[in-house]
């Protein structure tokens, strides 16, 4: 592990993080975080929110799970003193802001390991602010998704001790699985920090100055040339949610899918990506896949182990698609959406279905009957409604995520909005639980602005309440039919797995470069 240099001429946007304030602008360093633990929204209140600037463009997050899950019981699986929780960030920086679809990406890169602290404030009523705890350098300029394996202690481990498996779709077509080691302790970065300014008669700074590590793969691949019209470049992919946890599905830029199996180590302590099944799904970029989730898998009466290998991919054609991995031939289900972008989806265990996230700002809810024959499409995927804000410019729903565990939905949309709400299928038109936005960014003059309890009220109610642009003020949205400004789109949206039933964290940022962390309470979905 190497020193990384500090970034001094590489800082965010200028951000009002007071808007009653206006001349009050806070420019972050690179990998610097600042509390927003004051933060309200109507009668809510955070009981932590902090903002974190990654450096770039954030496209990927995803936490880390936990070895033990949390009981349905257990009101606040973070009270532990002492409990960090680790995120994996993707950013692509200002020289790849724009790029081709379809096209490979090369450079340097870095994967970001950013460490939370959740333990419980000190005497002084401060609490841990985000940190970059560690940093995986590659030369694929830029990582279009980021996913940690379910388990940390696969048998395809090599580090111990480790945080996990972390696999990463590269710009330049590759698919990396890193055994990511723990990351070293503040002793350790302290002893790094005074030899380095021991030999550069600089001071040293430990805790802020974590290592850059130039880590060998556990396994990788290189983008498969099997299309006329050029290599398959991964855009998306997940682990299997089921023990051994071997398997992990991709989507690809021209539409095709791939599955890997992570082969055991050799006698040289190196593991492999077989390469099981590469079939065309779509003739559009796929940008989201997705294994049947484990609980419904293994638990359900209705499912058995085959089902294990099920899993559903949608994508720029605006097909919804459930394959079984073992025969690929033809999808199991096939529901077309329309001329709609399919941007996301996330699965709904307590009612079985899935939430989609289009470009025209639609969330789309499909009800999965499993009781009903797998080929018998009509019936085993049935189409609720199609909910939408009252909107004049019809933005887009970048990422969508289920928290089952505290049976909350959040996604993120072009605007700066990030909007939470229940997580409940609505089966027609009346009675609709409201959606609440929780977070916005507004774009006033050169500076960046955090939407204040006003504006995020006159635009939390997505099925009921005030419209946006209504009377009594001002909303984040103008009336203007305008396409919202690019530096607000929120690309990523992820709840936390180690959650309780009663809070959970939720991560989320975008285009601005900032990771906002939020610990929500149930009852904000109510």
């Amino acid at each position: 592990m190497t020193k990384r240099k500090l970034l001094d001429d590489l800082c965010s946007i200028p951000v009002r993080l007071d808007p009653s304030n206006p001349d009050d602008c806070t420019c972050l360093p690179a990998f610097g975080a600042v509390s927003l633990a004051d933060c309200k929204v109507g009668k809510r209140q955070y009981i932590k929110d902090c903002l974190y600037f990654v450096g770039g463009r954030l496209w990927a997050v995803d936490w880390l799970s936990a070895t033990e899950k949390p009981k349905p019981e257990v009101k606040d699986a973070h009270a532990q003193r002492g409990h960090t929780e680790y995120v994996a960030v993707s950013a692509h920086s200002e020289s790849h802001r724009e790029n081709i679809v379809g096209s490979t990406c090369n450079g340097p890169g870095l994967l970001q390991i950013v460490a939370l602290d959740c333990s419980s404030p000190d005497e002084q009523g401060l609490e841990a602010l985000p940190r970059l705890s560690s940093a995986i350098r590659h030369q694929g300029a830029l990582a279009w998704d980021v996913k940690w394996c379910l388990h940390p202690n696969p048998p395809f481990a090599v580090h111990a001790p480790r945080l996990g498996l972390l696999a990463a779709a590269l710009g330049n077509g590759q698919l990396v699985v890193y055994d990511v080691p723990c990351p070293p302790s503040e002793h350790q970065q302290a002893d790094v920090a005074n030899k380095h300014a021991a030999s550069t008669s600089r001071p040293a700074s430990p805790t802020s100055d974590p290592c850059i590590c130039d880590l060998q793969p556990l396994a990788c691949s290189d983008a498969i040339c099997s299309q006329p019209s050029g290599p398959s470049l991964p855009s998306c992919l997940d682990w299997l949610p089921t023990w051994p946890h071997d398997l992990l599905v991709v989507g690809c830029w021209d539409g095709t899918v791939i599955i890997y199996r992570l082969n055991r180590r050799d006698a040289a302590g190196a593991a492999s990506l077989e390469l099981l099944q590469h079939f065309a799904a779509s003739q559009q970029a796929q940008r989201a896949v997705s294994w049947l989730p484990a609980e419904v898998a293994s638990a359900n009466s209705t499912f058995d182990q085959t089902h294990r290998h099920v899993f559903a991919a949608c994508g720029h054609s605006g097909y919804l698609q459930l394959w079984d991995a073992r025969d690929t031939c033809r999808p199991i289900i096939q529901f077309s959406i329309g001329n709609n972008w399919l941007l996301d989806f996330a699965w709904n265990t307590r009612q079985l279905g899935l939430i989609l996230a289009q470009d025209q700002r639609f969330i789309e809810f499909f009800h999965l009957r499993p009781e009903h024959s797998w080929a018998s499409d009509k019936k085993t995927l049935t189409r609720l409604v199609a909910l939408r804000p009252a909107q004049t410019f019809p933005s887009a729903i970048w990422s969508v995520h289920a928290c089952n565990m505290c049976g909350l939905m959040a996604y993120g949309t072009s605007d700066g909005l990030t909007i939470l709400g229940p997580l409940y299928f609505p089966y027609d038109n009346r009675a609709r639980p409201p959606h609440h936005a929780i977070s916005g960014l507004q774009h006033d003059g050169e500076a960046l602005s955090l939407a204040d309890d006003d504006s995020l009220r006159r635009n939390s109610s997505v099925y009921k309440g005030s419209r946006v642009g209504s009377k009594g003020g001002k909303g984040i949205i103008s009336k203007q039919a305008l396409p919202p400004n690019p530096y607000l789109a929120v690309h990523a949206v992820r709840w936390n797995p180690n959650g309780g039933s009663k809070r959970a964290w939720l991560a989320h940022g975008g285009a601005a470069g900032f990771l906002r962390l939020q610990h929500i309470a149930a009852a904000e979905g109510d």
